[in-house]
């Protein structure tokens, strides 16, 4: 019997230079952690990549993390090094008849600005403060930010 891991599977890697901080991008991919097939698999690449392509296009530089789970019905993303693994800012798909790019970025501008982050590209001086700052940030409405 193999071992079914919790792994990320790194399909692609892109790395940029921002104000002398190496920013890296990469597009993976986690199984269901039962091994069985995802018939999803396809599709959760495809809008996570749209995602990841919006947020870099308007707020580039934050090192972005964007899951999509169509058969949970969401699409997630966070910043990880200020939200840590499990918190992430969520689209319930449901809830719009589109996942339009403009509904990605006023989400992600809210989070930012949560953060005291500036929408639009991204602060390296000010995302190092916001880094030294993780406990005093307000998420615990984090669900309700577009309804």
């Amino acid at each position: 019997m193999s071992e079914v891991k919790d792994e990320v599977v790194v399909l692609a890697t892109e790395t940029e230079t921002h104000k002398g901080t190496e920013i890296t991008t990469y597009k993976g991919y986690q199984a269901p952690l039962d091994g069985s097939y995802d018939p999803n698999e396809a599709m959760d690449i495809r809008i996570a990549t749209a995602v990841a392509t919006v947020l870099k296009s308007y707020y580039p530089g934050y090192p972005w993390k964007v899951l999509s789970e169509i058969s949970q019905g969401m699409i997630a993303f966070q910043l990880p090094e200020l939200m840590g693994p499990t918190l992430h800012a969520f689209i319930r798909l449901k809830d719009y008849n589109d996942l339009s790019d403009k509904l990605v970025v006023e989400t992600a501008g809210n989070l930012l600005e949560r953060m005291d982050l500036p929408r639009g590209r991204c602060d390296m001086a000010r995302y190092r403060e916001a880094k030294e700052r993780l406990g005093s940030f307000q998420f615990h409405d984090i669900g309700k930010m577009h309804s």
